[in-house]
């Protein structure tokens, strides 16, 4: 059996539940859910890493943002609903989701034609280290709002189609509820077309992200790891001036407190995988893999010991 098969349904569900969902919910075709919540390995497409496609505050905001990349080839113009923007923490039921239906595809239970699936609320905030308390199921109902009623206009293509047109991240979505306070006991939802395309075309659109990924509180911090991640990877490291990090991240707070929020991170070291190296004297910011031999590179090179 693969690891896909493993990690979906049957989910573990609260006992309090158990009845209710038993008696008023009839699955859809496609109803997965990951059961070992401490070790999954979570996927995203690459093109919500490395673009601001989701804001870091978590106030309101309904201005519209526009983003065009440092090279001038991605576009990115995101028109927000009364909700506000989608959030980087509303970002996880996308992770969430496309994990899902990437292991649903390896092991052909879903194919290359959009389709919903439902997702059982306790797993998603379980896996994703989130409480599983009642304002956390009340939380999904306004995130899966931002994330659909959020039109995107990109140049981005996915699975080499590109159409310029607007479209939520979310096509539709279904909740489904029980007892008095109508909590949320799953989801249906179905993604856009253009998240779905890139989530078939995997080996060239799709990265896979470290679990603890979903412990990072700050969102300006998960947004180094997701560029960490696109652009440093796999290779000893990678680094990228403070201005240009700074239009990247998506961040509107004025470049000096951009840099005093980069010095607190480095001060932290919140991200896995990844190390965050401030280079003053160059405004420079490096990331390097979480290895004693490729950090103690970056340090030497710095100092210009060969």
């Amino acid at each position: 059996m693969s690891q896909s098969q493993n990690s979906l349904f049957p989910e573990i569900i609260p006992d309090e539940v158990i009845t209710d969902l038993e008696e008023k919910l009839v699955p859809s075709d496609h109803v997965f859910a990951i059961t070992d919540v401490l070790a999954w390995s979570p996927k995203s497409d690459r093109h919500t890493l490395e673009h601001p496609f989701f804001a870091l505050s978590t106030k309101r905001d309904t201005r519209m943002r526009e983003y065009k990349s440092p090279n001038g080839k991605a576009k990115v113009t995101i028109t927000p609903s009364s909700l506000g923007h989608p959030t980087v923490m509303d970002q996880d039921l996308l992770i969430y989701a496309a994990t899902l239906i990437r292991w649903a595809m390896e092991d052909d239970f879903m194919g290359e034609t959009n389709t919903p699936i439902n997702i059982p609320s306790y797993n998603f905030l379980a896996a994703t280290s989130r409480s599983t308390g009642g304002n956390s199921y009340k939380n999904i109902r306004d995130m899966l709002r931002r994330l659909q009623g959020s039109m995107i206009e990109t140049n981005i293509e996915t699975n080499g189609v590109r159409d310029i047109e607007s479209f939520g991240l979310i096509e539709s979505f279904k909740i489904r509820v029980t007892g008095k306070d109508e909590k949320i006991l799953s989801f249906d939802l179905k993604l856009s077309d253009w998240l779905y395309r890139g989530i078939w075309n995997a080996k060239k659109e799709m990265l896979t992200m470290n679990q603890q990924y979903f412990k990072i509180r700050s969102s300006l911090e998960r947004r180094l790891y997701q560029i960490a991640r696109k652009h440093c990877g796999n290779q000893t490291d990678w680094s990228i001036n403070l201005d240009t990090l700074h239009h990247k991240v998506g961040s509107e707070s004025p470049l000096k407190r951009f840099r005093l929020n980069i010095k607190e991170a480095v001060k932290k070291q919140s991200l896995p995988d990844y190390m965050i190296i401030f280079v003053a004297e160059k405004d420079k910011v490096i990331f390097a893999r979480r290895d004693s031999k490729a950090v103690a590179k970056v340090l030497l090179d710095q100092m210009g010991v060969s």
